[in-house]
């Protein structure tokens, strides 16, 4: 009668297994991380899509004015500077205006709605639960009440360039309302974005339109419009 014998893997059959294991993981690597960049984007696009339908909506409730924080004193802040006199005119009339607006027009939660999906997600102080970021910061830029020179607290502007109210009739349906924070440390090189965790550089941005359109923009379209304390703000060049 004949007997077969049993036997595992000679050593070269399982280094030609691995072999080919890593050679997938090298193939597919590359991809996966692409499909999930490209995810992110999309993921974020659509939250900047909510944004713009509910900034809208506050529009069509207050005589066509888009949601104002007074005199705030950064591009990615949800309230006015520090006492009464720098919400004076913001609307909604509070301290903090994007957040009372918020509650009232979107049902996504703040860290659901006014936080970019992107990089900075892996930065647990930069999050909607962390301090500071609870209340008072956001990782998306608002740039619809930025047409007043020195609108901004303790922002320096950028003199050349001369920032139109979305509201003014020569302003292009393209004019940027939000976008994901792209500040730059100027002391340092390295950017906070939506691709970048204090990275050393950045590919771009999201941008919503105030005809509620939102895109990626390559970073070499975009301009920097104000640096306050140690950051430089940047947003698309179109307006």
């Amino acid at each position: 009668m004949t007997r077969f014998r049993e036997h595992g893997f000679t050593l070269i059959e399982l280094l030609v297994v691995i072999s080919i294991v890593a050679l997938l993981i090298a193939i597919l690597l590359p991809a996966l991380a692409k499909a999930r960049k490209s995810a992110t984007r999309v993921q974020c696009q659509s939250r900047q899509h909510s944004l713009m339908i509910a900034t809208l909506a506050f529009a069509t409730d207050n005589n066509d004015q888009l949601p104002n924080r007074g005199k705030p004193a950064y591009p990615h802040a949800t309230s006015a500077n520090t006492g009464s006199i720098y919400f004076i005119d913001a609307n909604p009339s509070d301290q903090y205006p994007l957040n009372v607006w918020h509650r009232n027009y979107m049902q996504a939660s703040r860290g659901d709605s006014l936080f970019c999906p992107g990089e900075l997600t892996n930065d647990p102080t930069r999050r909607a639960n962390a301090p500071g970021y609870n209340k008072d910061w956001m990782t998306y830029q608002y740039f619809s009440d930025a047409d007043i020179q020195n609108r901004w607290g303790w922002g320096q502007w950028r003199t050349s360039r001369k920032l139109l109210d979305p509201n003014d009739v020569h302003a292009s349906p393209k004019t940027p309302i939000w976008s994901c924070i792209t500040a730059r440390y100027k002391s340092t090189d390295l950017w906070l974005a939506h691709d970048s965790n204090s990275g050393p550089k950045t590919d771009g941005q999201n941008s919503a339109q105030l005809d509620g359109s939102v895109k990626w923009v390559n970073f070499d379209t975009l301009e920097w419009v104000v640096y306050s304390g140690s950051l430089e703000f940047y947003r698309w060049n179109m307006q």
